[in-house]
């Protein structure tokens, strides 16, 4: 999962200058797109039974590099009526202010209409440094 140029830009503030840089997340939720979501706010998905939904994140040391991967399933409430969109990337964001921290594409995208649930397993969403 990549992350956008928010991150990038608060690492290096924090670890290489004596800039401010943003509060620590204290929460994160998992948003669906319809489409690439670029630095993360774009296609964001529109249904009207869809919501952010929250989540938590593990750190595990993976070798060359730490992750974090979501601790528990994430289920996102079944699709309106009339919803018709195929999600094809997820974002990772700051709980309060809803800030893109990382986005990833989905392997296979997933065709959404009314009634359709998308569940993200345990395990799946990854944030990996580097």
């Amino acid at each position: 999962m990549a992350a956008p140029k928010y991150i990038s830009e608060q690492f290096v503030k924090q670890f290489f200058t004596a800039e401010t840089v943003a509060a620590r997340p204290t929460g994160w939720t998992i948003a669906l797109h319809a489409g690439n979501p670029g630095t993360g706010d774009a296609n964001e998905a529109v249904d009207a039974n869809y919501a952010r939904q929250s989540a938590t994140f593990t750190a595990s040391d993976a070798g060359a590099f730490w992750e974090g991967a979501n601790a528990a399933d994430i289920t996102f409430p079944a699709a309106a009526a009339g919803a018709n969109y195929t999600a094809t990337h997820y974002s990772v964001r700051n709980a309060t202010g809803g800030a893109a921290l990382a986005v990833a594409a989905l392997p296979v995208p997933i065709p959404v209409v009314a009634g359709g649930v998308i569940t993200i397993p345990a395990g799946f969403a990854k944030v990996r440094g580097v």
